[in-house]
């Protein structure tokens, strides 16, 4: 395939810009990665942090609409990324853009399955030290309490923004694009948890299970999984 394929990539609770780095071995040639980063980390540090889901949704779109949409490309989220994916494609066909050839979310079970946790609320020691537990942050940040400090509130923000999310509050547009969802072995989603993500689109929808807790996706054998699955939908 000749032409470039653009694949947007939203962030996990505190990711950023640079957060899906390691994808980019297994990208096919046409696939141009093109992260849709929050404000407030990474390359937009110095502006203000976004507490509600809605609003992030909001934001990327405006990020979204500065490249041609009439091409085909696809979107991708990780975990709080997944749901945002959800809510901006929703915003796609609310103003008739063209949506995705396909969504591919991971490490999100499906918008209906309310988050009944409040550990954005936890003190920040104790909001640090479950970050310990959950994995996912590199050891050089967790060996630093600097970085822990500076890292520690954009993470506990994202975290108000998907544990404050309420879906029965909103219209229920279901997608008009093929997903494919994944999940983790070792992490706290149930495959009931997942099964609702058939009720979301008018398409396809495929939901497959990985060996490993919350970041199985920088496992190699996930990532090949996604680069045959990038090859398979831009066919």
């Amino acid at each position: 395939m000749s032409n470039t394929i653009n694949l947007f990539t939203l962030p996990f609770a505190g990711g950023n810009f640079y957060s899906y780095r390691a994808f980019q071995a297994y990208m096919p040639p046409y696939i141009k990665m093109q992260p849709l980063e929050p404000p407030g980390r990474g390359r937009r540090v110095t502006e203000a942090l976004l507490p509600d889901l809605e609003d992030m949704a909001d934001d990327a779109l405006l990020k979204l609409q500065k490249y041609d949409l009439s091409k085909p490309y696809l979107i991708y989220g990780h975990s709080m990324g997944g749901l945002m994916g959800y809510l901006l494609i929703q915003r796609l066909q609310q103003h008739k853009i063209p949506p995705p050839q396909h969504f591919i979310v991971s490490g999100r079970r499906s918008p209906d399955k309310f988050y009944h946790h409040t550990y954005h609320t936890l003190p920040p020691n104790e909001f640090i030290q479950w970050l310990k537990t959950l994995g996912g942050l590199p050891q050089s940040i967790l060996d630093s309490d600097e970085l822990l400090e500076f890292v520690t509130p954009i993470i506990q923000t994202d975290f108000q923004a998907t544990e404050t999310f309420v879906y029965e509050q909103r219209p229920r547009t279901k997608l008009q694009v093929p997903i494919t969802a994944f999940y983790g072995t070792d992490e706290s989603i149930s495959e009931q948890d997942m099964e609702n993500w058939h009720q979301e689109s008018t398409q396809s929808v495929n939901i497959e299970q990985f060996e490993g807790d919350h970041f199985f996706i920088f496992k190699p054998v996930f990532l090949n999984r996604f680069k045959q699955l990038l090859a398979d939908c831009t066919i």
